[in-house]
């Protein structure tokens, strides 16, 4: 089973979701960069947290090993992102962490080494900085077409994750954020 079979279930089960709670709306999504936010997430996640991540994604542990899912997703981003011809995709995410909570060194790494996802600290009980710091990311990000993402945090804001695609081709460029 790969990886692009086992995203295809998830997308379609997500899409099934979306559709029934918005059934007069149009759905637009990247399956794909729901799928890696969520791995990347499950790198700092154990026990029942863990099992249900991967579950979710449609992933059957007992056929396919976590070390095979995360590099399954590295392989695949890092071939994504790769320019080809007059064609540029860039994809990436961002997590932004309270400062009073420590970020562990190995999910850092691993998280920028599969996932191409940077790990920030930000202080969230000013939540003005806090929203300036992660625009600023986005639209140097999204090659400034993106410039406000988040208007208003909360105080009692644990973390941030953001996921964004950029992509020109020929003429024309595309953007989501999540």
């Amino acid at each position: 089973v790969t990886l692009a079979s086992i995203n295809t279930d998830f997308a379609f089960s997500l899409y099934k979701e979306l559709v029934l709670k918005n059934p007069d709306k149009n759905i637009v999504f990247s399956p794909l960069s729901i799928s890696a936010a969520l791995a990347v997430m499950s790198l700092g996640a154990k026990g029942n947290t863990l099992e249900e991540i991967l579950e979710g994604l449609k992933f059957n542990l007992t056929e396919t090993s976590e070390a095979d899912i995360h590099q399954g997703f590295g392989h695949l981003l890092q071939r994504l992102n790769q320019p080809k011809d007059q064609v540029k995709i860039n994809t990436g995410s961002a997590l932004f962490v309270e400062k009073h909570l420590q970020i562990l060194a190995e999910f850092k790494e691993k998280a920028r080494a599969l996932y191409q996802t940077e790990a920030f600290t930000a202080d969230f009980q000013l939540p003005r900085e806090a929203t300036k710091l992660i625009n600023d990311y986005v639209r140097k990000q999204t090659q400034g077409k993106i410039k406000e993402l988040v208007s208003d945090l909360d105080k009692r804001t644990l973390m941030v994750l953001v996921n964004y695609i950029y992509f020109k081709g020929g003429r024309g460029h595309c953007l989501g954020v999540e």
